[in-house]
């Protein structure tokens, strides 16, 4: 008995011991403020904000502002220095630790440039460097429409496919003619669907097309007049 309550402890702490490997401490440089991790709000306190968070593996997308003082020598004064939002996304996958940082910024020109066009450092623990994606915010709530309109439509067409090989069971085995849905009522709900999304859609694809897709879709607008 002594040995199954001493083998079981030893199981469990080994069990703790893996579950806490598998979270990832990410670091981020003091001029970086998180706001939102995978869409959820952070919670900074009154005095410092938050600059490191546990991760567990997945891909993560993080909304981010870049903010730091430095002295005008013009005026002879601290400017602050704050970018608009962006997005970081990126993988977290079996590290130990992560950091992310800025580019070396040295003076108030320098900050001003990176403000308006940020781009940051991802590492490991080796001091590797990791791949990491910036987008705009804007572009990052596009793409996660699209994301649900395509969802939506593609479980939506999936409940429609079940739907009909209930029926159609159903009818097999009472031999009975049972009323099904008139197709206008289904293309009626999915057309409802596309039209919710359409905008966001459109506006996304035309964002990530070519310029030589552009022309023709133009051109196919002009058809339409």
């Amino acid at each position: 008995m002594t040995r199954f309550i001493l083998a079981l402890g030893l199981f469990l702490l080994n069990t703790t011991i893996s579950f806490s490997l598998w979270a990832t401490t990410l670091t981020v440089s003091d001029n970086l403020i998180v706001s939102h991790i995978n869409n959820k709000i952070v919670d900074h306190g009154f005095l410092n904000h938050t600059t490191k968070f546990s991760l567990k593996p997945g891909q993560y997308a993080l909304v981010i502002h870049y903010k730091d003082v430095f002295e005008d020598l013009n005026f002879a004064e601290d400017r602050v220095v704050k970018s608009k939002d962006f997005v970081v996304k990126l993988l977290v996958d079996q590290q130990k630790t992560l950091s992310l940082k800025t580019s070396t910024i040295k003076n108030l020109a320098q900050s001003e440039a990176f403000s308006k066009s940020p781009t940051l450092i991802l590492t490991d623990e080796n001091n590797q460097e990791l791949p990491i994606e910036l987008e705009s915010v804007a572009d990052y709530k596009i793409a996660e429409q699209v994301e649900s309109a395509i969802s939506s439509y593609t479980n939506q067409q999936a409940i429609n496919h079940d739907k009909k090989a209930i029926i159609s069971k159903v009818q097999s085995l009472s031999q009975t003619t049972i009323p099904t849905t008139p197709p206008t009522t289904t293309n009626g709900l999915n057309n409802k669907l596309i039209q919710i999304n359409a905008l966001p859609m459109l506006k996304y694809w035309w964002q990530n097309a070519s310029e030589e897709e552009k022309k023709h879709f133009k051109k196919f607008i002009n058809t339409m007049d």
